[in-house]
C-alpha cells in the first residue's frame, strides 16, 4: 500500500529474502523516506535464515512473481505449463 492506495510494482531487494509463513522480517512502504522498509519482528540470530511472508498465493504466481513455488503450498500445489511441439520434430 502506499498511503491509501494498493500498488503493484518491482522494489529490487525486497524480494531477497525467502518466503515463510512464520516470517521473521516485515516489509511496507514509509511515504517519508519515499520508499521501502523491511523491518526485523523479532531479535535475529546470527546464522538465522530472514523471510518474508509473500501471502497465500497460488504456485503460478509465486513463479510468474518470484521465480520459485512452495513445495509446502498445500491449497495450490499446482502450476500451469505450456509446451509447444513442432509436429515434424
Amino acid at each position: 500500500m502506499i498511503g491509501d492506495k494498493k500498488t503493484k510494482g518491482l522494489v529490487p531487494l525486497v524480494d531477497m529474502p525467502n518466503h515463510a509463513y512464520n516470517n521473521n522480517l516485515k516489509w511496507y512502504y514509509k511515504e517519508e523516506e519515499q520508499g521501502y522498509i523491511i523491518e526485523a519482528q523479532d531479535d535475529i540470530q546470527r546464522n538465522q535464515e530472514v523471510a518474508i511472508n509473500y501471502g497465500l498465493q497460488s504456485n503460478d504466481l509465486f513463479f510468474l512473481r518470484y521465480g520459485f513455488i512452495n513445495a509446502n503450498n498445500e491449497m495450490h500445489n499446482e502450476v500451469p505449463m505450456f509446451a509447444y511441439l513442432d509436429t515434424e520434430d
